[in-house]
């Protein structure tokens, strides 16, 4: 009979705190499987790169620039560009260098030795980035737009690019930046 008693009790006064410990677990569990549902494991394709001056450097107005870039695996890469406004540019591939498959440890040149495209410090000036990104897997365009010129200009931040490049990978994804600093001459 005391048995019986101490089930009773004890249950009934401790069984809403126990049904409620177990929703949050399954919420928790739920809640978890979705923040890492757009995240694959991937091998991590390390990415580095640096200008014709160096890291840290000031550009000032009309500059030339050149990018270097190496990998540690064989990949696709693909470079945006953020001015100092916040507008973002695809600048590879593009409309001239459409071929963007490099192999590890290759030394890559951007622009292309043989493009004529320069990359040039115009306004705005300030802050700018340029991201590379790395996949074992050829993406689709980014750019809804139709441009004359080589730059196409796009409509997604660097979250949205390296979320939309690492979900298409199947493998391999690597991603790096460099900060430019620019100022009128």
């Amino acid at each position: 009979m005391m048995l019986s008693f101490f089930k009773t009790t004890y249950m009934s006064k401790h069984l809403p705190l126990l049904f409620f410990i177990l929703i949050t677990l399954s919420l928790t569990k739920e809640i978890s499987a979705e923040d890492n549902s757009d995240r694959k494991n991937h091998q991590k394709i390390n990415i580095e790169i640096t200008s014709h001056l160096g890291d840290h450097q000031v550009f000032v107005e009309n500059d030339i620039i050149s990018f270097f870039i190496t990998l540690d695996h064989s990949a696709y890469v693909y470079l945006f560009y953020q001015d100092a406004s916040n507008n973002v540019y695809q600048l590879l591939p593009n409309k001239t260098q459409t071929e963007h498959y490099f192999k590890a440890g290759d030394y890559i040149p951007f622009p292309a030795q043989d493009s004529d495209f320069q990359f040039k410090i115009q306004p705005p000036f300030g802050k700018e980035h340029l991201w590379v990104f790395a996949s074992d897997q050829k993406q689709q365009a980014f750019t809804k737009h139709t441009t004359t010129d080589r730059l196409n200009p796009i409509d997604q931040n660097q979250a949205e690019i390296a979320k939309t490049i690492r979900l298409k990978s199947d493998n391999f994804f690597g991603q790096t930046q460099i900060s430019l600093n620019t100022r009128k001459k």
